[in-house]
């Protein structure tokens, strides 16, 4: 569970519009600066000694920059935890991360380094807030999931989608609903397409006319052909989209033949 501090926080979080747009449409964010190199320049002959130096700048000097680029460093599967530390520190230091490209990276790795107990990771990360999520930092939503997709984790990908709704509230990230669907269609994730549509959040889903052909997409794949018959006739508002009355048309001929076939 989120921490009191923590919980209140994002109770706040999801109360203001200001920032629940900067969630709902973080990749829309133009970069000011050039992609930072990933690690600190330095003569360094360890991690260890790295992260000591990081150590340092984070309580001694809150140096914002350099301890993010040493973050950005340790950003990797084999030290996601060292920089989890130096995260934490910043937050108990009230240091934000200073760019969004550490942001960006150690959100990715994280999530990827814990797929399988997304819930605890959704509320470690949202209760270091103030190191994640600064006034200049955002949650990079599209791009953690399109990540973990790409990667070979659609279920993982799935359940933070559905942690940020619950967080949002009345909010809907549609644009990052838009970026899981077409990547979970593009590497042929039916199957967590169709248990997105048997989910609490269906109806909040059914609102997103493209989840709504992806949904008939994946009936058809499957050769789901009475199913995708039955799920258009569920429908309130059919998608004015040529490749949903495309799909449509297909599945019902091929339950027609199938259906003749049989007798």
């Amino acid at each position: 569970m989120l921490s009191r501090t923590g919980g209140q926080w994002l109770g706040r979080v999801i109360s203001s519009h200001r920032l629940c747009n900067r969630l709902l449409h973080s990749t829309q964010l133009v970069l000011s600066v050039q992609e930072e190199s990933s690690c600190i320049s330095g003569s360094f002959t360890s991690d260890d000694e790295k992260f000591d130096y990081a150590q340092q700048l984070i309580a001694t000097h809150h140096d914002a920059h350099q301890a993010s680029q040493i973050i950005k460093c340790f950003a990797t599967p084999p030290t996601i935890q060292r920089a989890m530390a130096l995260v934490a520190l910043m937050h108990e230091n009230d240091i934000p991360l200073s760019n969004t490209s550490t942001t960006s990276k150690f959100t990715k790795v994280y999530f990827r380094a814990h797929v399988h107990d997304i819930p605890s990771a959704f509320t470690w990360y949202f209760n270091h807030h103030q190191a994640l999520l600064s006034s200049s930092q955002v949650f990079p939503l599209e791009n953690t999931l399109i990540h973990l997709v790409t990667q070979g984790f659609p279920n993982a990908a799935v359940q933070i989608l559905f942690l940020s709704i619950d967080s949002l509230g009345s909010q809907v990230p549609t644009q990052a609903i838009d970026a899981l669907v077409r990547e979970l269609i593009r590497f042929e994730q039916f199957n967590s397409i169709l248990s997105m549509h048997t989910s609490k959040h269906k109806q909040v889903l059914l609102e997103n006319e493209y989840f709504v052909v992806a949904v008939m997409e994946s009936f058809v794949q499957l050769s789901k052909y009475q199913e995708a018959i039955a799920f258009h006739h569920t429908l309130e508002k059919i998608p004015s989209r040529k490749r949903y009355n495309d799909l449509y048309v297909l599945a019902t001929k091929k339950y027609q033949k199938r259906t003749l076939g049989k007798q």
